[in-house]
């Protein structure tokens, strides 16, 4: 049942002001101009608004909160004045795991993201406040809920809850993520950054597992561009070759992931497999590697553009497989 306070200008979506999908910062006035229409400042003082005010609340704040606390702008300051009063409107309120995650992004961005920043000097008075979110999260019912959801490996929102389990409990990012991957393989390789700074052991787990998806048939076979990979395939292949120079320290792994790459029938892909043919002796090619990348050049379009992560700048796809054909021909 719906209740009184779910028609309050102040229980508005965010998503339904502006241009949804565009930056914060591009659309912060629209979002400032809906709070303060809906009287955001008064109606806190006044008293609690109602749970649906204060669970909008917790969503509006999490997208811009950081842009509020660290940019200086007198327009930010009705909303950074109504701040304290919803934290403490938020302790009176029954928080879902949704809140909780939306409530840590508020942490965060008062941090801007540092777990050793003091956040801003110019928000000291703020401080309070945000001391009283992160209570919130040593309360043992909420902690739980946390985890619990956690345990959810169906769960769509496993980012949030991942980055809250980080922020908030110090958990390790890479063991939450490669557990999800073991049922959500593509959903969870879409993000990258799981992926770095990874220890000896767990570069070991993760290439071993990503091996189990790759045809281990093609290894073996003469060098073609004939591979469909399927979604998951594919997921596997991309992130791998895109993060080579965090979990392909082995040669053998690196020699066979190249292997599978240039197989691809994809463009993309079996190019990306040959810039990692650039710091490697030719004599250690896979047998076949120069027609496959003749074939690549061949049907490059000469606007396609590349990332040369050691000479730190943009070359054309056509440029950078000539390249490797004329270190393939010396």
């Amino acid at each position: 049942m719906t209740s009184p306070a779910s028609n309050h200008p102040l229980a508005t979506p965010l998503a339904s002001v502006g241009n949804l999908g565009y930056p914060i910062e591009d659309n912060i006035d629209a979002y400032l101009d809906m709070l303060y229409q809906a009287k955001l400042l008064e109606t806190l003082k006044v008293g609690y608004p109602g749970k649906d005010v204060i669970h909008n609340l917790a969503d509006v704040y999490a997208q811009i909160s950081e842009t509020i606390f660290w940019d200086e702008d007198e327009r930010y300051q009705e909303a950074l004045a109504a701040f304290p009063l919803f934290v403490d409107h938020i302790l009176q309120t029954e928080l879902n795991v949704n809140d909780l995650s939306r409530l840590s992004e508020v942490i965060s961005g008062f941090y801007d993201e540092e777990p050793n920043s003091q956040g801003p000097d110019h928000r000291a008075d703020l401080k309070n406040a945000v001391q009283k979110l992160e209570a919130i999260f040593k309360d043992e019912a909420h902690k739980t809920a946390i985890y619990r959801a956690l345990e959810d490996k169906a769960r769509t929102d496993f980012f949030e809850l991942i980055a809250m389990a980080n922020w908030c409990y110090n958990e390790n990012t890479f063991e939450l993520y490669f557990s999800y991957a073991q049922h959500q393989p593509a959903q969870t390789l879409f993000y990258s950054h799981w992926l770095i700074d990874l220890n000896d052991d767990q570069v070991r787990r993760f290439i071993s597992w990503a091996r189990t998806y790759m045809p281990a048939d093609r290894l073996t076979e003469p060098l073609e561009r004939t591979c469909e990979f399927n979604v998951v395939e594919r997921a596997v292949l991309e992130r791998v070759l895109w993060s080579a120079d965090k979990v392909l320290g082995c040669s053998q792994d690196k020699l066979d992931f190249i292997i599978w790459g240039l197989s691809s029938t994809h463009h993309v892909l079996a190019s990306n497999a040959a810039w990692l043919l650039e710091d490697m002796p030719v004599s250690q090619w896979p047998e076949g590697s120069p027609v496959i990348i003749q074939e690549l050049f061949e049907t490059a379009e000469p606007w396609w553009t590349s990332w040369q992560t050691n000479d730190r700048k943009y070359t054309t796809v056509k440029e950078r497989l000539g390249e490797l054909l004329m270190q393939a021909s010396l």
